[in-house]
């Protein structure tokens, strides 16, 4: 499980648009326009926009069963952030073989490459029986991508001292971007935020936010 607003709070948008200006209290409710469900709602999309423009996530992200490529050393798993392998199986040519994690077993995880390198060394069947054999026979496309690995990745938003308080001043103006756009709560905003028109602050945020995300998809490790 994981909480449905992550990386920022109602409350946290409810303070960008200084609703408190003109509604009483310190947060949304069932009762206010927008409801909270419905900013937690625009909290949601916000963190999915910000994980696909950065190609990152600082939620736990569930990876299940990701196919590899066999190296005799190790592979580099796909989702960046990897801190939890939960399973590695290996394709012997009739089932999976799962394998044993640590150091002094078969396989560890090396948390700032995201690689998992074996301890020892796996010899997988030959795929030929011989050098002359033809392409077009059976038992060759079987051990193609023979590795299926589940493990957790993502980042903590509240341990990450560089990029953290950018996504979450991120996430909470793409919500308050969704709140001004919207044609039931536009009229409460404007109130809040009035002394820049509307218009000017959604693009303002909204140019902030991409130039921002657009550094965060930078920094990244091949």
């Amino acid at each position: 499980m994981r909480p449905y607003a992550a990386y920022c709070t109602t409350k946290d948008v409810y303070e960008l648009l200084q609703l408190a200006n003109v509604l009483s209290g310190t947060d949304f409710t069932t009762s206010t326009i927008p409801t909270q469900n419905t900013v937690e709602r625009f909290i949601m999309e916000s963190q999915s926009y910000i994980d696909m423009y950065t190609r990152k996530s600082w939620r736990p992200t569930f990876v299940a069963n990701e196919y590899q490529q066999f190296n005799l050393n190790g592979f580099k798993l796909d989702k960046p952030d990897a801190y939890k392998v939960l399973s590695v199986k290996i394709w012997n040519g009739a089932s999976w073989d799962t394998k044993t994690q640590g150091r002094k077993n078969d396989y560890f995880l090396v948390q700032d490459t995201g690689m998992v390198q074996f301890s020892r060394y796996f010899l997988l069947p030959a795929r030929f029986t011989s050098y002359n054999a033809p392409v077009w026979r059976w038992g060759g496309g079987e051990f193609t991508m023979p590795i299926k690995v589940t493990y957790l990745a993502g980042r903590d938003i509240n341990t990450d001292v560089r990029q953290g308080g950018i996504i979450q001043d991120s996430s909470k103006k793409l919500a308050a971007i969704s709140i001004m756009r919207s044609s039931d709560a536009g009229t409460l905003t404007v109130s809040g935020v009035d002394r820049v028109s509307m218009e000017s602050r959604v693009a303002a945020w909204q140019e902030e936010v991409n130039d921002n995300l657009d550094r965060m998809g930078a920094f990244e490790v091949f």
